[in-house]
C-alpha cells in the first residue's frame, strides 16, 4: 500500500526556519512502515521585479532518524518590469527510504536563501509506505548560497560534509540570478566537486540547468527545475566535499550557486 502525506504550504518567513504544515508536526499514519520519498513543493505567492524565489527543505525529528535530511526546492525566477511572469517547474522527488513504526511525529520547515519581498509558500509530499523499506536510507545535505565569478573562472563555494557514509547516490546544483538581469544576457555554467575522502579519484563535474536571456523591458527569467544526477561514488565515513562553480557567461548582476547530495 502507497499513501501521500502533505506537510501543507505555509508561507515563509524571509530566511527564518519556518515550519511547514501551518506550524504544526506531521503525524505519520499507525500502519505505516517506511518513508519511501519526499517531494518539496514551492509556490509563488506574488512576483517582485529583479527577486528570485530560492529556499531549503529541512526534515527533523526526535522519534526518527531522519537527520541530515535538507534539500533545495526548485527555484523560481524573477525578471524586470512589470510584466515579468514565472515558472513553477515540475514537482520533483527525492528518495529517503526512511524506516518507521507508524504514529511518529516529524517537523519539516523551509528556509528562504534570499530574503524575498512577497513571501512564497513551500510545503512537502510525504511518500508512504505499509512495507519496509527494500532499498538503503538516503540522506541529504547542501551547501551555502555563493555569489558567482565572472565567466571562464571557477568559484569556490562551501565544504559540505556528510558523515555516516558509505556512498554518493545523487548530486545537483542551483545557479539562481538573484539581481537583476539585463536583456540578451543568458545563465549557463557547471559545477565540479572533489573530495580528497572519495575512494576513487572520480570526477564530478556537471552542468547547471540554463536560464535564457530575452529582449525588451519584461525579461522572465524562468528556470526549469534543478540539474540532477545520479552516481555512484563510494566514499569514507566521514567526508568533506569540495563545491565549485564555473559560469560561461558574465552577468551584468552576478548570480549565486549551491549545491546539493544524497548519499547512503
Amino acid at each position: 500500500m502507497i499513501a501521500l502525506e502533505y506537510a501543507t504550504p505555509t508561507a515563509l518567513s524571509s530566511t527564518t526556519k519556518t515550519q511547514l504544515n501551518g506550524d504544526a508536526d506531521v503525524v505519520l499514519p499507525s500502519w505505516a512502515k517506511s518513508i519511501l520519498a519526499v517531494s518539496p513543493v514551492l509556490a509563488s505567492a506574488g512576483m517582485t521585479v529583479d527577486e528570485t524565489i530560492i529556499a531549503k527543505m529541512t526534515i527533523e525529528s526526535a522519534e526518527l532518524n531522519v537527520s541530515p535530511f535538507e534539500l533545495i526546492f526548485d527555484p523560481i525566477g524573477g525578471g524586470l518590469g512589470t510584466e515579468t511572469a514565472s515558472l513553477a517547474s515540475k514537482i520533483p522527488k527525492y528518495p529517503l527510504n526512511l524506516a518507521c513504526k507508524g504514529g511518529e511525529r516529524l517537523q519539516v520547515y523551509g528556509t528562504g536563501l534570499i530574503n524575498n519581498t512577497i513571501e512564497p509558500y513551500a510545503g512537502a509530499v510525504l511518500v508512504l509506505s505499509d512495507a519496509p523499506p527494500s532499498r538503503p536510507q538516503t540522506k541529504a545535505k547542501v551547501g551555502t548560497l555563493t555569489t558567482c565569478g565572472t565567466a571562464n573562472v571557477e568559484t569556490a563555494g562551501s565544504n559540505v560534509e556528510i558523515s555516516g557514509a558509505r556512498k554518493l547516490s545523487e548530486v545537483y546544483g542551483v545557479v539562481s540570478p538573484t539581481g537583476v538581469t539585463i536583456t540578451v544576457e543568458g545563465t549557463s555554467g557547471y559545477f565540479r566537486l572533489a573530495s580528497a575522502d572519495f575512494l576513487k579519484p572520480l570526477p564530478l563535474k556537471f552542468p547547471a540547468q540554463p536560464c535564457g536571456g530575452a529582449v525588451g523591458t519584461g525579461l522572465s527569467i524562468l528556470i526549469d527545475g534543478i540539474a540532477r544526477f545520479p552516481v555512484d561514488v563510494p566514499c569514507s565515513q566521514r567526508t568533506v566535499i569540495e563545491d565549485y562553480c564555473t559560469m560561461v557567461d558574465t552577468q551584468t548582476t552576478a548570480p549565486q550557486f549551491i549545491v546539493g547530495v544524497l548519499y547512503e
